[in-house]
């Protein structure tokens, strides 16, 4: 039998098994611009537990934010790390719906997607822009590690 169809199975167990931790926590794992921003802050704050928060600012209408979305769900070792580090917690920036009361507490974000790392508490710790971590049309799996284990 051919070694793709033994791998497939398990390949297809593990990228769903990701996917449900992103997905199972009651937040959306795209840019909402009806969601209230403050209140998905709270509850990423109740769910924590002891997790640092991952605010990814961006929109729909930003294809690097899709590439990121792409990227993350395509590579299981970025994901299962992403996942055991932060609660995600994706924040919409766009002309229906700016979030000005949520950002305007944070640095002034120069260019989406643009991450925005909080404590669990809620805390500001610091920013990242995203270009930092491109490789081409797409991330650099080195540099996405790098940077998550840097806040493991």
């Amino acid at each position: 039998m051919n070694l793709f169809f033994k791998v497939l199975p398990v390949l297809t167990i593990m990228l769903f098994s990701i996917n449900s931790i992103a997905k199972d926590n009651g937040l959306p794992d795209w840019y909402d611009f009806n969601r209230d921003a403050v209140l998905d802050l709270n509850h990423a704050a109740k769910i924590a537990d002891g997790k640092k928060i991952l605010v990814i600012a961006g929109g729909e209408w930003c294809s690097w934010c899709h590439i990121l979305n792409k990227f993350i769900h395509s590579n299981t070792e970025v994901s299962k790390l992403l996942y055991e580090t932060f609660v995600v917690l994706k924040v919409n920036y766009s002309e229906e719906n700016m979030n000005q009361e949520f950002f305007e507490k944070y640095p002034k974000i120069k260019g989406y997607p643009a991450f925005i790392i909080l404590d669990s508490n809620k805390q500001y710790l610091a920013s990242q822009d995203t270009s930092k971590l491109e490789l081409g049309k797409s991330y650099s799996k080195d540099a996405m590690l790098s940077f998550l284990k840097k806040w493991n």
